[in-house]
């Protein structure tokens, strides 16, 4: 009976510590006891609402200059559905459901490189999903923005 009483009182304080743990606002970090990155999927050390605040997209990547559709992997939602994707906390837009479900945030203009974090709302109001991809720029796109610049301050 008293080792049955230690291992009771090991479970529950276990359990009391990573209880408190979540995901909510913190996709794309690692915590102590467990983990809101995409590799905690193939790590199995998720924290338990990994799979119901954070998302994954595909492709995982999209230009600097924006204007690539991200898809959002694993939320289905009618195709009349709503969604309002906010890019960095700040540049808000609307974003596109297919005729399957099949939800989409189309990557802002950001002039940035590294991870983006997004998140997503379904009744406009509450963005309770998130994810990230990765910014980068293509090796035409820095004569690309010179040439542009030039074009805009009028020198051609």
């Amino acid at each position: 009976m008293k080792e049955f009483l230690f291992f009771w009182r090991i479970l529950t304080f276990l359990s009391s510590k990573t209880s408190g743990l979540t995901c909510s606002s913190k996709c794309g970090s690692a915590l102590e006891e467990c983990s809101c990155q995409a590799t905690c999927l193939s790590l199995t050390n998720c924290c338990s609402d990994y799979n119901q605040t954070c998302f994954q997209v595909s492709p995982y990547s999209s230009s600097m200059l924006g204007g690539r559709p991200l898809r959002i992997l694993g939320l289905t939602l009618p195709s009349d559905g709503s969604l309002l994707c906010r890019f960095k906390g700040e540049t808000e837009q609307q974003g596109i459901v297919d005729e399957e479900g099949h939800p989409y945030c189309i990557s802002p203009l950001l002039y940035e490189t590294g991870w983006i974090s997004f998140d997503v709302s379904t009744d406009g109001a509450n963005f309770d999903r998130s994810g990230e991809y990765l910014s980068g720029k293509k090796p035409y796109e820095d004569s690309l923005l010179v040439n542009l610049s030039v074009h805009l301050l009028g020198f051609f």
